[in-house]
């Protein structure tokens, strides 16, 4: 499910369509164009005279403004180590992130928790980014003002010129901390990319334990139908004994009646022999009916204990399915919110930059 911001909320993230700045206008107020052919002929040749004194004042302006730059270049590299440590925190928690998921997702709540509050100061700073704007549209329009109203010298376009070659290198060195942060993201990335390839090889142990599984469930499956093929033998064997004893024990009754008839007629060493081995067969055929009572009971046994392993085994492979599933599920909702966090921090970035491009500029021009 993808993040998607309210309506007041995405109209902060559209810049390009509220903010105009100054130095991308087509149109230059300080360009030595506007002032007229006619108007430079008016210009008093004393205005030399006064070069020196505005070179001075420059200087002094330039002087009184270094500890104010100076101050605003801490501030931004204050801000810019916290970003570090909050970034190096991250890769921190992502590094960790196959020992322990639990943890993850109470952090991945309170990263949440704290972008939240990003974006709110974020929406707090371009109400003061459009306060700022009219602010400046104001001074733009009085600046227009004076320059249709006076007549400036070329010694006072000269500065204008200078003071936005001045702002020119700063968006350069805007440009190389926002270079600096983008090598920081990408660093961000490798190590992210670094855990998506240790969890595919995870998910690769996992097949390959799944195909071990597979094939040892079906090396017991061919075993168990074999035992129970030699089981149904002994059992036919069985009956057939079973079958045979009870022919013999007829047998046996049968030859009882008949020495019982016969027992005047045959001497009695001959009906003692007689009875001797129909017992010695008996005895046998019952230690034979006994042996396979007993093989069949261990088969018994080891069929109860072969199935035994088995659901035991398909227990294990439920647990490996449910925690490989929920291993997938974690990585997902981790790779959405890693592009949520980007999306902010790319916006609140070009936020930050922008106003204190705009807080430069309101204050030189609150000093022309």
């Amino acid at each position: 499910m993808q993040y998607t911001a309210p309506i007041e909320r995405r109209l902060v993230f559209q810049p390009s369509q509220q903010i105009m700045p100054l130095m991308h206008r087509k149109e230059n107020i300080f360009s030595p164009l506007r002032i007229s052919p006619s108007t430079q002929q008016h210009f008093s040749p004393s205005q030399h005279q006064f070069s020196k004194g505005n070179e001075y004042n420059q200087q002094k302006r330039q002087n009184t403004n270094d500890p104010e730059k100076e101050k605003e270049i801490k501030i931004l590299i204050q801000h810019n180590q916290k970003m570090k440590d909050q970034i190096n925190q991250q890769a921190i928690d992502y590094e960790n992130l196959k020992h322990s998921y639990d943890k993850m997702y109470q952090d991945q709540l309170r990263l949440i928790n704290e972008l939240e509050q990003i974006s709110k100061v974020s929406e707090q700073q371009l109400k003061e980014i459009k306060i700022k704007q009219e602010v400046i549209k104001d001074l733009q329009h009085q600046l227009e003002s004076q320059c249709h109203s006076q007549n400036k010298n070329q010694d006072e376009t000269q500065l204008l010129r200078q003071q936005l070659q001045f702002k020119d290198q700063e968006i350069f060195k805007f440009k190389a901390i926002l270079e600096e942060k983008n090598l920081e993201n990408q660093e961000i990335r490798n190590t992210l990319n670094t855990i998506n390839q240790k969890v595919q090889f995870m998910t690769q142990q996992k097949d390959q334990q799944y195909q071990i599984i597979d094939k040892f469930n079906k090396e017991l499956q061919d075993e168990i139908t074999h035992k129970t093929q030699q089981i149904h033998a002994t059992s036919q064997s069985l009956s057939q004994s079973q079958q045979q004893v009870t022919q013999l024990k007829f047998e046996v009754d049968s030859l009882k009646v008949k020495l019982q008839s016969q027992q005047q007629l045959m001497p009695l060493q001959q009906l003692q022999q007689r009875y001797l081995m129909l017992c010695m067969e008996n005895d046998r055929l019952h230690s034979i009916i006994q042996k396979e009572y007993e093989l069949k009971k261990q088969m018994e046994q080891q069929q109860i204990k072969y199935e035994q392993e088995t659901e035991q085994l398909k227990n294990e492979l439920k647990q490996i399915s449910e925690e490989f599933s929920r291993l997938q599920q974690g990585l997902v909702y981790e790779q959405k919110n890693m592009y949520l966090i980007e999306n902010l921090k790319n916006q609140l970035n070009y936020y930050i930059d922008e106003n204190a491009r705009l807080n430069v500029i309101i204050r030189q021009q609150s000093r022309i």
